[in-house]
């Protein structure tokens, strides 16, 4: 087909906000997005019966998302809300969530995943210094975080990716 097309996902309530949106490795597009409504995180994609299907990623709200998609198709959401920085992930049946940082207010939230399917994530704390952080998973060791720049006045809106060799960047 030529040019762009227009499809509502999901048009029951107040949806949509902090969208973020990815291609899968067998190019079917997925959305994840707030629902305010009903305050959850929402993940929606694309089915084989040329419907789109939707699922709660958490019930518990948060803002600033960001997804991504594992090599395998693993469905991967960050997000933060007033406790801190989560991270989903969708292994075929359910969404497993787990909090990757407790700051009191966090902000801007960027992931990408590198090609062994482990998440990186860059964030702001937003409470009066507006550290940026960084956070890594590994099977190893779980969770790191870190603070890569102190007082990050200079902007906001962080962005994250993966170089070839695994690097954050």
């Amino acid at each position: 087909s030529t040019g762009w097309s227009r499809v509502t996902t999901v048009s029951t309530g107040d949806v949509g906000k902090y969208t973020s949106i990815k291609i899968s490795t067998d190019n079917i597009p997925c959305i994840a997005h707030y629902d305010t409504t009903n305050d959850d995180i929402k993940f929606s994609s694309w089915t084989d019966a040329g419907l789109w299907a939707s699922s709660t990623v958490d019930a518990n709200g948060g803002e600033y998302i960001s997804l991504d998609i594992s090599t395998n198709n693993i469905f991967n959401v960050a997000y933060g809300r007033g406790d801190g920085v989560y991270f989903s992930s969708f292994t075929s049946t359910q969404w497993y969530t787990t909090q990757v940082a407790s700051y009191a207010f966090r902000k801007w939230v960027s992931m990408a995943v590198d090609s062994n399917g482990m998440p990186h994530i860059a964030f702001c704390n937003s409470s009066g210094t507006d550290d940026l952080y960084y956070s890594s998973y590994s099977v190893t060791s779980g969770w790191q975080t870190s603070v890569l720049t102190e007082n990050f006045t200079t902007g906001n809106w962080v962005s994250i990716a993966i170089d070839n060799n695994n690097i954050p960047h």
